[in-house]
């Protein structure tokens, strides 16, 4: 829990002073240190998460009508960027593009942005699943 405490201090302070989050939910098992951290402004949640040594955040909107997803953070740096890396581990790059891109992440996800951003992430997933199966399937795996 501590790793991720620490990085949410370290990359994403500005969540609370200047977007007003808060600590909507948290919990630690004993097993490999395993740990989650949530937060929520008016639109969205945030999730932090430390799973086997690795850590991620995750991003669900209050507006999404039907499937209640998360959207993993290499998508939503893809729809900001247009880069195709995936990779949503929480390292020192993705902290630096999040305190750089905290309020365009907030804005995405906004009231009047919502819809177009859940829907553009949706294709988005879509690719990505289609490039990840195209890649297991060219390697042997049948």
């Amino acid at each position: 829990m501590n790793e991720l405490l620490g990085y949410i201090v370290k990359y994403c302070s500005d969540l609370f002073e200047k977007y007003r989050f808060k600590f909507v939910d948290s919990d630690t098992s004993d097993s490999f240190g395993d740990a989650y951290v949530t937060l929520a402004s008016d639109s969205i949640f945030i999730r932090f998460v430390r799973d086997r040594g690795q850590m991620r955040l995750d991003i669900q909107s209050k507006y999404q009508k039907r499937y209640r997803g998360w959207h993993s953070l290499d998508v939503v740096r893809q729809l900001i960027t247009n880069e195709k890396e995936y990779h949503s581990i929480l390292d020192a790059k993705n902290g630096i593009f999040l305190q750089k891109n905290l309020e365009k992440i907030v804005n995405l996800f906004s009231e009047n942005n919502a819809q177009h951003t859940l829907t553009e992430l949706s294709k988005l997933e879509k690719i990505r699943t289609k490039t990840m199966y195209t890649s297991w399937k060219s390697s042997g795996n049948d």
